[in-house]
């Protein structure tokens, strides 16, 4: 919006910026990578978008019951499967948003938008604040003001019974264990980037 002329201010709930969220890893498959270059975003993370060679698909058991090479996804859509930590992800969207003009303020967290009568949304955050825009998007999460504002018998559904596990553990580490060293290292001990998911 920012590289089409507009003013962009984004409002941030978050005190500070940093690393939010529980995820460990972002995948930025090659859809999403077309747009981080079209953006610059790409440059900005650097070094921290990871590169991977396979992706296996795994029962509980570890017994996989799916297999792609990354490589041959990235050669017919032409654009490269990335792996990203969320802290760098968003410290490349920050960066690139900075670069274009864009105002962000953190510690704002939306309580209460209303439509005004000249066509602007009027936005309250938590510390009392006001502002009037053109256009509101709202992507504020699963306790959205926004969607509950705009549709208020709308319910997201709720939380389910499945759970994730998140852990980092060096390649270092992974190869020493017998049992574990398969997923990182090919038949003849050659280390291989894959993404597991069980």
């Amino acid at each position: 919006m920012a590289d089409a002329g507009c003013r962009v201010t984004v409002l941030e709930a978050a005190a500070q910026l940093g690393e939010i969220g529980a995820g460990i890893q972002m995948v930025q498959t090659p859809n999403v990578a077309r747009l981080l270059i079209r953006y610059g975003v790409d440059k900005a993370i650097g070094r921290d978008l990871v590169r991977f060679d396979e992706f296996n698909l795994r029962r509980k058991d570890g017994t996989k019951v799916g297999h792609t090479f990354i490589k041959q996804v990235e050669d017919a859509l032409g654009y490269p499967w990335w792996l990203v930590h969320r802290h760098h992800l968003h410290t490349g969207l920050v960066a690139v948003a900075r670069q274009k003009g864009v105002n962000l303020v953190i510690n704002s967290r939306v309580v209460e938008l209303q439509q005004q009568s000249d066509s602007k949304v009027s936005v309250t955050t938590d510390q009392d604040k006001t502002y009037a825009f053109d256009l509101l998007v709202g992507s504020d999460g699963i306790q959205s003001v926004v969607r509950k504002t705009l549709f208020p018998n709308v319910k997201p559904t709720p939380p389910n019974e499945n759970c994730a596990y998140r852990a980092i553990v060096p390649y270092e580490e992974v190869r020493k264990d017998p049992l574990a060293r398969e997923l990182v290292e090919d038949k003849d001990g050659n280390l291989v980037r894959t993404m597991e998911v069980w």
